[in-house]
């Protein structure tokens, strides 16, 4: 629909580190507590 909106969440854990990704995403889970949160302002 017109309210359409594309985030994207990486998922942070083990050795990652998707802030030295060239490409940054708008959110970072580490935990499954930090996801629902994410998508708790989205919902």
């Amino acid at each position: 629909g017109g309210k359409t909106k594309v985030i994207a969440v990486a998922a942070g854990y083990s050795r990652s580190e998707p802030e030295l990704w060239e490409f940054q995403p708008d959110h970072t889970a580490h935990t499954v507590e930090d996801l629902l949160s994410i998508i708790g302002k989205y919902a």
